[in-house]
């Protein structure tokens, strides 16, 4: 049905939206608005909500089912307090993450020295390597020596 106005419409009375399907006193009576569509916006006054039509579904109306005459699903738009509760939300997140890249930092610091303490103990090993290796020389050359000796001392006994 269509109906031309020339002008604005008025109201014949206060407190009264101009399309009736906008406003429901309980959302028990969602299921009552005629010819709905998706994305349709409507308030509840018993929860001062605004809610946003989902998807349709079919109404048995007398002996004929009608495709999309009825709310399937709505939700609730953000209202302030949702709004507060998410900004409270994100602020934890943020605080968690933070506390997140700090650990990464400190883990990262400490594996940085844990590299470089392997380091040390490389070089320490390859310095240790090098004395054992001069002390071995050392005492091959000691051996050498004593055998010397004891030739020397051996050729003088007889």
């Amino acid at each position: 049905m269509l109906i031309e106005v020339a002008g604005s419409l008025i109201p014949g009375t206060v407190n009264t939206p101009l399309d009736q399907r906008t406003r429901v006193n309980a959302l028990s009576e969602v299921a009552q608005i005629e010819s709905p569509f998706v994305g349709m916006k409507f308030y509840c006054l018993a929860t001062g909500k605004t809610y946003t039509v989902k998807s349709l579904k079919e109404k048995l109306i007398g002996s004929f089912t009608v495709q999309n005459a009825l709310i399937n699903e709505y939700e609730a738009d953000p209202d302030k307090s949702d709004l507060s509760d998410w900004s409270d939300r994100v602020g934890k997140l943020e605080t968690a993450s933070t506390a997140v890249g700090k650990k990464i930092t400190d883990l990262e610091t400490a594996s940085t020295a844990a590299g470089k303490k392997i380091v040390d103990l490389e070089t320490a090993s390859t310095a240790a390597g090098k004395k054992i290796t001069a002390l071995e020389s050392a005492v091959a050359a000691l051996q050498n020596e004593n055998a010397a000796a004891m030739a020397i001392i051996g050729e003088e006994e007889t």
